[in-house]
Formats: C-alpha cells, sequence, structure tokens
C-alpha cells in the first residue's frame, strides 16, 4: 500500500467512527421523545436501484429503520415508495400516513 492508499483507509475510519457517533446520538434522541410517534422512512433514500451502490444504501437505510424499530417498539414504522424528498414526492401519502396515527391514537 502506497502513503495516499493508508491516508485514504484513514479517512474512511474516520469516516466509519463518525457515523457510528452519529447513529448512537440519533438513537439516543429517539429513546427521549415521551409522546407517541410514528416514524415515516422512503424506501429509495439513496435514490433508485439502479445501481448497485444505490441497493447498497437502501438497504442499509432499511436495516436502520428496523434498529430504530427494534429500539423504540412503541413507534410504529411506515415504509413510504419514494426518495430523499418524500415530503415534496408523495405529500398525500404522507399527511394520509400521518392522519391514519391520529385516528388511531384517538381509538385507542
Amino acid at each position: 500500500l502506497s502513503g495516499d492508499d493508508i491516508a485514504d483507509i484513514a479517512d474512511i475510519a474516520d469516516i466509519v467512527v463518525d457515523v457510528d457517533a452519529h447513529r448512537q446520538r440519533l438513537y439516543s434522541l429517539y429513546a427521549k421523545i415521551d409522546c407517541p410517534a410514528v416514524m415515516v422512512l422512503a424506501t429509495k433514500s439513496a435514490g433508485e436501484n439502479t445501481t448497485e451502490h444505490a441497493r447498497r444504501n437502501n438497504r442499509l437505510w432499511r436495516e436502520g429503520g428496523e434498529r430504530l424499530v427494534a429500539l423504540h417498539p412503541s413507534a410504529p414504522l411506515k415504509w413510504l415508495d419514494a426518495g430523499r424528498r418524500l415530503p415534496l414526492t408523495k405529500p398525500t401519502e404522507l399527511a394520509e400516513t400521518i392522519d391514519d396515527f391520529a385516528k388511531y391514537l384517538v381509538t385507542h
């Protein structure tokens, strides 16, 4: 390995550590939610599944959502077939999801 390769590996390792720190912070923030909540996530956060990179990142996104549900089972998870601009591309579906959750809360 060249010096540049080692520097690249070190940079990647730093990014992984940073991402993990953000993930842990996110998990702890979700733990502080003390009211009913629904998680609404997009299935294609990394875009359409036309490349291996997008498929991999979308799979990782889905796994992260499932981990959140496992950590916070009182907050249901709703997946919408959309990308990261979900509120702009699926406003009706998002509004219906929120409305359905509110109706559920009223009856339970």
